[in-house]
C-alpha cells in the first residue's frame, strides 16, 4: 500500500471520502494506493496540506 493509503487509513477514512477531499475521485485513488497509477502535482499538493493541517507532518 501507498504512503497516502496508510495515511488514509490511520486518519479512519474511506477511499470516497478521502478522494472527495481531496478532489479526485475514488477510482483514481484507488489506482494510486496500488501502484497503478502516479498522482498528480495539485493531488500531492492537496494530501501534503491535509496532512499537514491534520499535525501529521511528512
Amino acid at each position: 500500500m501507498s504512503e497516502i493509503g496508510y495515511f488514509r487509513k490511520e486518519n479512519n477514512l474511506d477511499q470516497s471520502q478521502f478522494a472527495q477531499s481531496i478532489g479526485i475521485s475514488q477510482g483514481k485513488l484507488s489506482e494510486i494506493e496500488m501502484g497503478n497509477s502516479n498522482p498528480s502535482a495539485d493531488g500531492y499538493s492537496e494530501w501534503i496540506y491535509c496532512n499537514s493541517s491534520n499535525g501529521n507532518f511528512l
